[in-house]
């Protein structure tokens, strides 16, 4: 899976005239946050300067909880719903998780073998052709012939890992500083 950072999803049910909830989430095609918002990079805020913002995430980012707390760090991630969905795992608030490479394991290839001969032409008479890993000499007696022997080939690849991003576009993730007050549920 590739790098995460579990929020919480709402539908808005209401007008938005007022304003936007304190810490709502939004995307942002532009870099700079508008005013009343702040981008999601994991910065640290004080405690007295944005209180409200406080009362609703408190240090669930990071933070002391005595002077300051922190952001949501969604920078080369994907935001994804806290709370689980029908089979799928359960994604706790704040959670984060994924990799950025994944290098497979043997038992997660499909099953494949790798067919492989060597075709021998003799002419007529005794020839040693070669020695099988098994130490059994191959050999030619007679007329001209040929012989198609059977080869195991070596294991190839390595253990590296190969990207695990689907195709994406970066864009600017901002909290909402200022704004209303979500009601609890």
């Amino acid at each position: 899976m590739q790098p995460y950072l579990a929020l919480n999803a709402i539908i808005a049910l209401s007008d938005e005239a007022d304003g936007p909830f304190i810490g709502e989430v939004r995307v942002l095609a532009g870099a700079a946050a508008p005013d009343g918002w702040a981008r999601c990079d994991g910065q640290g805020l004080a405690i007295d300067e944005f209180g409200d913002l406080y009362s609703v995430i408190g240090t669930t980012y990071g933070g002391d909880g005595r002077k300051a707390f922190a952001l949501p760090d969604l920078r080369g991630r994907v935001a994804i719903a806290a709370g689980r969905g029908p089979e799928l795992t359960t994604r706790w608030l704040a959670e984060s998780g994924g990799e950025m490479t994944v290098a497979l394991r043997e038992d997660q290839v499909p099953t494949h073998e790798h067919d492989a001969s060597i075709r021998v032409a003799t002419a007529p008479g005794t020839r040693s052709l070669m020695a099988s890993s098994a130490g059994v000499a191959i050999s030619a007696i007679g007329a001209a012939s040929q012989h198609a022997v059977p080869v195991v080939t070596e294991r190839i690849g390595g253990s590296d890992g190969h990207s695990n991003l689907q195709p994406y576009m970066a864009l600017t993730y901002i909290i909402a500083c200022r704004g209303r007050l979500p009601e609890p549920d």
